[in-house]
Parts: C-alpha cells; structure tokens; sequence
C-alpha cells in the first residue's frame, strides 16, 4: 500500500511542476503590447475576441498631443501656457519659508484679489510669485503697486520671466 501511495504522490508532484513550467514559459514568451489598439486586440483564454478597424493614420495620431493643444494645463481646456511675466514676492529655503509664503500669499490675496498667487517649491526653495502678466511693462507697475501695499517686502519683488496662464 505505501508504494502505491508514494507513486501516485511522486506522479502527482511531477504534473504539478510540469504544468507551472509550462505557465511560466509560456508567460516568459509573451511580450508588453506597443499601443492601446494591440492590448485590446489581444486574444486571451476564457475571453473574447476584440477586432478594431481603424485607418492608420489614426493608430499613428493616438497617444500624440497635437501641436495647438501642447500649451494646455491639464484639466483646464480653456486656459494656456504661454511665456510671460510674473512678480516675484518671496524666495526662501528656512524651515519656516513655507508658512511665509504662504502668509504672504494670503495678505496680497487680500489687497489685490486680481492678483492670482502661486507658490511653488523646487528644492530646497519655497518661492511665491504674483500675477500673469503678458508685457514686463504690466508686471512693473503692478511690481509698483505692490511696493506701495508692502514697503518692507519691497527689496524682495522682482519682475520674472515665467510661463503664465492665458484663457481664451
């Protein structure tokens, strides 16, 4: 009895790792589909089958931003990026410059609400900039403007060149 036990034990082992082999080459040989239109097409077990006609020059134009589109924020379709001016209100790396900035954002905001603020923090610095601005001539006078509304921030504003954001 226990030689025939051990057998079917030692048959039944060898299918199981044969079969697993079998998995693992199988799935080894298999490649990453190139686009969106090869994944769908796939054909797997147990599913069913996908078939796109599609002309070629749309396969090619699919995953690719067009060029009038390119400057667009995310999210945002009737806004764009375009190079620009912006004033720049604060520029620090200290552990507290993100509260500052923040604080400053907050009392400019409330001044000259027309003044849109963005902080932003590329390391280690925390910076604060004011205003989309298309000319450097607009820029200055609101720089100006906001020497007048904070004279002890005034050797801290500067006029930048920035990408700003433009609707239209």
């Amino acid at each position: 009895m226990k030689p025939i036990f051990f057998f079917s034990l030692l048959l039944l082992s060898l299918v199981c790792h044969s079969s697993s082999e079998a998995q693992v080459s199988t799935s080894a040989h298999s490649k990453a589909p190139i686009s969106i239109f090869e994944a769908l097409s796939a054909e797997h077990e147990g599913e069913g089958i996908i078939t796109i006609y599609q002309p070629a020059s749309v396969k090619a134009a699919v995953g690719k931003v067009s060029g009038r589109l390119a400057g667009l924020i995310e999210g945002e379709s009737n806004i764009r990026l375009i190079q620009g001016y912006r004033i720049q209100v604060y520029n620090g790396n200290m552990a507290a410059s993100k509260r500052e900035a923040n604080r400053r954002a907050a009392q400019i905001t409330q001044l000259h609400p027309e003044m849109h603020c963005y902080l932003t923090y590329r390391a280690p610095f925390w910076r604060l900039l004011v205003g989309d601005f298309s000319s450097r001539e607009e820029a200055e006078e609101a720089k100006q403007q906001l020497k007048k509304s904070f004279p002890s921030y005034a050797r801290e504003i500067y006029v930048v060149r920035d990408k700003i954001r433009q609707g239209y």
